[in-house]
């Protein structure tokens, strides 16, 4: 359980499908991939590009995005990834 006295309130957590959110005023993004096949982290990948805005970061757990880039290449970055055994 969540205690929200806890949050800072410039903080906003969204546990939501990334597919119907919009992602425009995210900094930070987290995306927990691990069974995802490939079309759906192409899909994910193109939303990313679309709406995440200048300087976000991207966490993935499980696999990396299709066409990763290096740090701090492109609108995005991606901090961490993980890659499946």
């Amino acid at each position: 359980m969540l205690n929200e006295q806890l949050l800072c309130p410039d903080v906003e957590l969204v546990a939501a499908n990334l597919f119907s959110v919009n992602l425009s005023e995210a900094n930070l993004l987290y995306a927990g991939c691990v069974t995802w096949p490939l079309t759906m982290m192409q899909m994910l990948e193109s939303k990313l590009e679309n709406e995440l805005p200048e300087g976000a970061r991207v966490i993935t757990l499980g696999q990396t995005l299709p066409g990763a880039r290096e740090e701090g290449v492109g609108p995005f970055r991606v901090v961490h990834q993980g890659e499946e055994d």
